[in-house]
């Protein structure tokens, strides 16, 4: 009989069991969220890379009524400053998303190993006919500092970001000339800080929470640099030097770091 009564109540529960699930209504486990990276916010970060010439340096001489080769001026040929040298240094922006657009702001400050050397020697043709006697000239132009404001326009795809970028670009030149005969010369310095422009572009991966890895490749002009120096020993009074085109490329890679929050759940 007891065994029985039990039997029954198990019975009776399962049965109550089974009713109550019936009753309820069948709910489907949300599905996963993916993840999406957001690039709004401040950021800081270092870069290291190489940076290039491109431009010339260019023959100047001035004859004593002040004319630009004027008649007794030698005539030396444009040199071109096809140089390379490292950079490094820092960088700092912020960044405004709208879907997979971004508009960001950078600056950056490098500092710079480049410099660029050229010389040739010979004799030249002079302005009125002519030529030198045999000289040697001696162009060398350094960049100390390299530094950037940019704007930036992009389109993310998942934690990629592709992007162009350009604004305004600045740098600290240092340049020398010297022509050398067989009497004398005209040695010549001149220290600047020039102002001028870049353009370019890149991609940055953001590869972890917070932290992204870019590559980045830029165009700069800065103008020119003029190097004038008058004979020494003094035997006339032409001015001979060297206009310097401070223009060329840079290639770098650079780390960020990204305040706030980088990812958040896509509905």
């Amino acid at each position: 009989m007891t065994a029985a009564v039990a039997v029954g109540t198990m019975l009776s529960i399962g049965a109550a069991s089974a009713a109550d699930l019936a009753a309820r209504p069948y709910t489907k486990a949300p599905p996963m969220v993916p993840e999406v990276y957001t690039w709004t916010g401040f950021y800081v970060g270092g870069n290291v890379g190489a940076i290039g010439f491109g431009g010339n340096a260019i023959h100047q001489c001035t004859s004593p009524a002040g004319v630009a080769s004027g008649t007794g001026c030698e005539l030396v040929p444009d040199l071109g400053l096809n140089d390379t040298g490292v950079l490094g240094g820092v960088q700092a922006g912020y960044n405004w998303q709208s879907g997979r657009w971004v508009f960001g702001l950078e600056g950056d400050i490098d500092g710079t190993g480049l410099r660029g050397s050229a010389g040739t020697s010979g004799v030249f043709p002079v302005v009125g006919g002519g030529v030198t006697p045999s000289i040697t000239v001696t162009d060398t132009a350094r960049l100390d500092w390299f530094s950037t404001v940019r704007g930036r326009l992009g389109v993310t795809s998942g934690a990629a970001l592709f992007y162009v970028t350009g604004g305004a670009a600045f740098g600290g030149v240092q340049a020398s000339a010297n022509y050398a005969g067989p009497v004398n010369g005209f040695p010549s310095s001149v220290s600047s800080t020039r102002g001028g422009w870049t353009a370019g572009g890149g991609i940055e991966w953001g590869f972890a929470p917070q932290w992204s890895a870019k590559l980045e490749g830029l165009y700069y002009d800065l103008g020119s640099v003029s190097s004038i120096g008058t004979s020494v020993p003094p035997i006339n009074t032409f001015t001979d030097g060297t206009r310097f085109e401070i223009n060329g490329w840079v290639a770098r890679i650079g780390v960020n770091y990204r305040f706030g929050g980088p990812v958040v759940a896509r509905y």
